[in-house]
Order: structure tokens, then sequence, then C-alpha cells
């Protein structure tokens, strides 16, 4: 599965730079790190990103000379996924035919968890 893909036309230039930063903390990323990836290709896939979260993404080209002028910053959020296992799970005995039990949300929500119905 793609996380998130950043794309562009080249016009002349021998390498790019595509540079990310993580909304919120991610695998490999702290919160608001920026990452330099370089290619010389056309588009870059940038994976081990975290799920459910808000990147922002610039690209600029450089040459020898030095470093051209950024992009707008495209601000995109990786897809939605299942959630983690519900933290804080607890369970008592009221009787002998009744069990209470109680949870907290997932440390990883992965996205928006709809209130139960009813």
């Amino acid at each position: 599965m793609r996380d998130s893909f950043a794309a562009w036309t080249r016009s002349g230039v021998d390498l790019l730079s595509a540079l990310t930063a993580a909304g919120t903390g991610a695998r490999g990323y702290e919160l608001g790190e920026i990452r330099n990836v370089t290619t010389s290709k056309p588009s870059l896939e940038l994976d081990g990103l975290e799920k459910y979260t808000n990147y922002s993404i610039q690209v600029l080209a450089f040459t020898r000379a030095g470093d051209g002028v950024r992009s707008e910053q495209i601000y995109t959020r990786t897809k939605e996924d299942v959630p983690g296992p519900p933290a804080g799970v607890k369970a008592a005995a009221a009787s002998n035919s009744v069990v209470f039990g109680s949870w907290l949300p997932p440390l990883k929500v992965n996205g928006i968890i709809p209130p139960p119905p009813g």
C-alpha cells in the first residue's frame, strides 16, 4: 500500500529534492522534523509514513550552482486504516452472572472512530 506520493515534472535540471515534514509523530520522524530526499527521477514514493497522519511536501530543483526556489507546500494526509487495540481494558465480576467491562480508545486510532449506534 502506498502511504503518500509526490510527483513533479522535470524541466532541464539534473536532480530534484523532496522535503517532507510530519504533522504528528511518525515512524522515523519527529514532530515537525524535515527530511530531505534526493532523486534524479521525475517522481518519488515516500514510504514508512504513519497511517492517517498529516504531512506537508515541498519540492525544489538544484544544480551545482545552488538550490532553486522551493515549491509551495502541499498538504496531504495518509489514508485511514483499522484502529489499534483498545487500551486499558479492565473487567470485574459484579455477581455470579454479570461482568462489568471498560476500556479506553486505541493509542493508534488511525482514522475517525464513529460513535456507537443508538
